[in-house]
């Protein structure tokens, strides 16, 4: 009942401070900022051979606000509810388990009215308040910790790693938790931040120093992760023209990530980026059957394999249309993953997007495919 009081008494707010902002009064516009999207994304996953086709589909909407009563202090709250039927909702009965965020410590999520082919709910995504004055910073709530420097695999992002996989969560998910930060000459800055999780166990604590030297950024992170100790650094800087970023995270169980990207951005607009990730307990093998399920990412686990290569190109043929392809490799396992995608932009805030995910890998001796999945969305901004 509480949670319900909670979410609906949110989402009457952004919608009261939407009318707020376009009001009359210079006054309330500089107070409230309101934005959002609303989107609608079909899903097509083929079998390996193509055989077989499972269709969903589902609306998206999400809702931002910010408040700015005083100078010094400031208050965000963001809403995303979404609907969503057809058959991937139908024949799985994990469905609505499987889109909830496993690391929220107070389970603000509404699932109205659920049947066995739809579902519709409401998420809390964000709520935070923050404090900032002179070189200081608190903000506490529902909010995203984002200590990650590079790409596609983001060793020290321990609050909240999210998955590369999923596209259609430009926001990236959030914890509930204490930041505080304190900055001081140039880019120097150290944070402290705890987060809850849904079971005390989960519980993680860290300390992240961050300074330029030599003109590279460098950060430094110790703390706790889920009952075990962890200590973890980054960089990012260029060699010429190349960018060059990296991070390593060790847990105190003889584990570790280290993730390393290098970029580069041609005069004719082309942009190439390679990727390497290592994950000390991750497969190293071939497995005899894989499943996309395999793929519920953690900030221990970045990937199910022990070895992973990527590469994508990019291309922004024109202002509204642009495209992309990104390959995976997994030595040892020999799991690829094919991810091409196109953009075409109908209007200032109206953009359509063509997905592709195809999955292969080594199965019982020979290498084939797994499974494929189109994502065709639409997504209107405002």
């Amino acid at each position: 009942m509480l949670k319900t009081i909670v979410v609906a008494s949110v989402t009457c707010m952004i919608f009261s401070a939407s009318v707020a902002q376009h009001g009359d009064t210079v006054r309330a516009s500089r107070k409230w900022e309101v934005h959002g999207y609303l989107k609608d994304l079909q899903t097509l996953t083929f079998n390996r051979d193509f055989s077989q086709l499972l269709t969903g589909n589902f609306i998206h909407n999400r809702l931002n606000v910010k408040w700015q009563p005083r100078p010094n202090w400031s208050a965000g709250a963001e809403v995303r509810t979404r609907f969503f039927w057809g058959e991937e909702v139908k024949a799985n009965s994990d469905f609505e388990k499987q889109i909830r965020n496993a690391d929220e410590a107070l389970h603000m999520t509404l699932v109205w009215q659920p049947n066995a082919s739809m579902l519709l709910q409401s998420y809390l995504d964000r709520a935070w308040v923050e404090y900032q004055k002179n070189a200081w910073s608190v903000r506490g709530g529902r909010q995203r910790i984002n200590w990650g420097l590079t790409t596609l695999w983001n060793a020290n992002d321990i609050f909240n790693t999210y998955n590369f996989l999923d596209f259609d969560y430009e926001e990236r998910p959030g914890r509930d938790g204490l930041k505080i930060g304190y900055a001081w000459h140039g880019m120097s800055n150290i944070q402290v931040a705890a987060v809850a999780g849904d079971r005390p166990e989960r519980w993680v604590g860290a300390i992240k120093y961050f300074a330029n030297y030599r003109q590279y950024d460098w950060q430094f992170i110790a703390g706790l992760f889920e009952q075990r100790g962890t200590i973890g650094m980054g960089w990012s800087g260029s060699v010429g023209k190349t960018g060059l970023k990296g991070e390593m995270q060790y847990f105190f169980a003889r584990q570790m990530n280290l993730s390393i990207e290098a970029d580069y951005v041609f005069q004719n607009g082309w942009y190439l980026n390679g990727a390497f990730l290592y994950n000390s307990t991750g497969i190293s093998k071939a497995l005899s059957n894989w499943s996309i399920s395999s793929f519920q990412l953690s900030p221990r686990n970045l990937m199910p394999t022990q070895w992973n290569v990527a590469a994508t190109v990019s291309k922004e043929f024109s202002p509204i249309f642009s495209a992309t392809i990104s390959c995976l490799y997994a030595p040892g396992t020999n799991l690829m993953i094919v991810l091409p995608g196109l953009r075409y932009n109908m209007a200032t805030n109206i953009d359509v997007d063509l997905v592709w995910q195809s999955f292969l890998a080594e199965e019982s001796g020979s290498f084939q495919s797994v499974i494929h999945r189109a994502f065709i969305r639409a997504k209107w901004s405002f």
